[in-house]
Order: structure tokens, then C-alpha cells, then sequence
């Protein structure tokens, strides 16, 4: 399948729109559904991406950056309970629409784009550099979401239900894996405050980004 195939096969509907949006205002700040056309309605990091009745943590951790990094995360939402994740990306204001959302099974396979001579069907992840991108991915459940900060290169996770931080904590080990989840974050945590750990992340792993 290749990649605009793949962008049509799990790019939601209008329908489908409708269906899962009170499910990504649970816990990300979308606009509301008639607002979603309007660009300067989306929030833009460091303005509260998460509603306030999320608490937060940080992963140190890119999903897509490798097929084992996939797989772990893949093993997260086992662990969360979801069957599916949604992939919210917003747009530069030049585009036609400010967002797209895709939704893609649990058991999605390792993206095979990159590989020209691979005979396997693609059913992945949009080719597209999520690691340079904004983006978030959503539960099915609206327990929980990331949002990716790129100049930190972190997720910073919202969540409503222990039992996500606890899927976290058991999948993401913090053992030869690159990654590190952060404890609970009191709500409404203070941009700043986050920064400061995102730095100290940066800098355990040899490689500090500015904040």
C-alpha cells in the first residue's frame, strides 16, 4: 500500500469525525467540532494542550523512530486496555484544513515505506517524519493522550486513569530502552517546571536540547 493509499485507508471520515471527537476533548484541547476548521482555535505547546482534569507525565521516548520503539508502544496499549489509537495531526495555517486524524489498530505493523522492495501490504503509519511534526495520539477510551514537543523530544502524556500511568510505567521499564517516564505531575503543572524536566531528561541521555 503506499502512502497516499495508506493516508485514505485510515484517515477518518466526516462520520467517523463526528463519532470520536467528544472522545479527543476529553482530553486534549481540540476546538469545538464546528470550530475545528478555524486555525487560531487549536492550541499550539506551550499553551495547555491537555484538559485541566488530566494529570501529566513525560516519555522520553520516540514512538516511531524504530520498528522496537513501535513495538513497545504497541505493547503499552495492550497494557492500557486500547484496541486502537488516533493520530491527531495539526497543519500549518497554509493548508486547506488546520488538522488531519487518522485511526489505526493496535496491532498496526512496523511502517514498511521506507523499503521499496518490500512485497508485504503497508498498512501503517503515514510516511511522513512524525518526530519533526506536532502531533498527538489519543485512546479510544479518552483516558489518555501525547502530545510530541519537539524541541524537547519528549511526549508529554495526559491522563485521566491511574491504570494508564501504571501501563506506562510497567511497558517503559526505564532499562535499556532510551526512555523515561517522569512521576505524576500535579495539574495545571507550570510550563517552566516542565521545561526544567525535559532539560534533565535531555541531559541524562548525553544530549540536552535547549528549552
Amino acid at each position: 500500500m503506499d502512502e497516499k493509499r495508506s493516508r485514505r485507508h485510515f484517515e477518518a471520515g466526516e462520520d467517523e469525525i463526528s463519532e470520536v471527537w467528544p472522545v479527543l476533548q476529553s482530553v486534549i484541547q481540540v476546538p469545538a467540532l464546528e470550530k475545528r476548521h478555524d486555525y487560531s482555535a487549536w492550541p499550539r505547546f506551550p499553551a495547555p494542550i491537555f484538559q485541566a482534569s488530566c494529570d501529566l507525565a513525560l516519555l522520553g521516548e520516540d514512538l516511531f523512530l524504530s520498528e522496537s520503539q513501535f513495538s513497545t508502544f504497541k505493547e503499552f496499549l495492550l497494557e492500557a486496555g486500547e484496541d486502537e489509537f488516533m493520530l491527531l495531526l495539526p497543519l500549518d495555517s497554509s493548508e486547506e484544513k488546520p488538522y488531519e486524524l487518522f485511526r489505526y489498530p493496535a496491532d498496526l505493523p512496523w511502517p514498511t515505506l521506507n523499503d521499496p522492495h518490500e512485497d508485504v501490504p503497508n498498512e501503517a503509519v503515514p510516511g511522513v517524519a512524525l518526530s519533526v511534526l506536532d502531533h498527538g495520539l489519543v485512546g479510544p477510551s479518552g483516558r489518555w493522550g501525547m502530545w510530541w514537543v519537539e524541541p524537547w523530544r519528549v511526549y508529554v502524556v495526559g491522563y485521566t486513569d491511574e491504570k494508564v500511568l501504571r501501563a506506562l510505567q510497567r511497558t517503559y521499564d526505564f532499562e535499556g530502552r532510551g526512555a523515561e517516564v517522569v512521576d505524576s505531575l500535579p495539574k495545571r503543572w507550570e510550563a517552566k517546571r516542565l521545561h526544567e524536566i525535559a532539560d534533565e531528561i535531555r541531559a541524562q541521555e548525553g544530549g540536552a536540547h535547549p528549552s
